[in-house]
């Protein structure tokens, strides 16, 4: 009888699994393409798709990657989702992230919970976890930062170690590094904000030049538009306060 080299490899694989009583108790994995889940010993229920995918991979579980190089480095890491060339690289043993687009959370290694989708997106996180970014280079800087939400192109996208913030909008909360508790909604809103804390921003570029500022609350179309230092003040509507620079405890309602 003919024995084919597919089927002598499966026979070779499966009886490497029992030699001498030193089991590899790998179970349910599932590769295509070359160098993928290349040093699994024991993880199991694990999918690698593309080169190098999960190459590292030695006792991690339920994890799925696709794409060149996703999820290389993992070693222990369980339950990540990689899709795209280079997402996750650079994991170890990080858990529950899910990643899809090229480079995105490329530098994460222990970092759990995120959410990443779009190209670079979380690319520098290592150790912040609980994120969630949406978008062209959102969070992009982020490396120990948690529990932030920005979704838009380039939202939040300098932030560092900065905790706790939501940025909707193109660019919005873009200066940021390494504030908290700050909620930016709209096209550039808070877009020069660095160490304004506890701002609020919703509409278009509103509170844009803010800087130091804190305790501020802009409604509406530009509302405190200038404002850089000032602080406590609240404006409602289209451009009130607009020229508002350092003044402090105001409120004004307009159209």
């Amino acid at each position: 009888m003919k024995i084919t080299k597919a089927f002598t490899h499966i026979v070779i694989s499966i009886a490497l699994l029992f030699v001498c009583g030193t089991a590899h108790a790998q179970v349910a994995n599932t590769s295509a393409g070359q160098f993928t889940l290349n040093s699994v010993t024991t993880g199991s229920y694990n999918l690698a798709n593309g080169y190098a995918a999960m190459f590292s991979d030695t006792t991690g579980n339920n994890n799925t990657a696709n794409g060149t190089y996703a999820l290389y480095s993992n070693t222990t890491g369980n339950y990540n989702t990689a899709n795209g060339y280079g997402t996750l690289y650079h994991n170890t043993t990080g858990s529950d992230n899910l990643a899809f687009g090229a480079f995105s959370m490329h530098s994460n290694t222990t970092g759990p919970y995120d959410t990443a989708v779009g190209y670079e997106t979380l690319y520098f996180n290592t150790t912040g976890g609980d994120n969630t970014a949406i978008g062209y280079k959102s969070l992009f800087d982020n490396a120990t930062g948690a529990d932030n939400t920005a979704i838009g192109f380039n939202a939040l996208s300098v932030n560092t170690s900065g905790a706790g913030n939501t940025a909707v909008g193109s660019q919005a909360l873009y200066s940021d590094t390494t504030d908290a508790g700050i909620t930016a909604v709209g096209y550039k809103a808070l877009y020069t904000n660095n160490g304004g804390t506890q701002n609020s921003a919703f509409g278009y570029q509103a509170l844009y030049s803010n800087t130091t500022g804190y305790n501020n609350t802009a409604n509406g179309l530009r509302a405190l538009y200038y404002n850089t230092t000032g602080f406590e003040n609240t404006a409602n509507g289209v451009q009130t306060l607009y020229y508002n620079t350092t003044g402090g405890s105001n409120t004004a309602t307009g159209t």
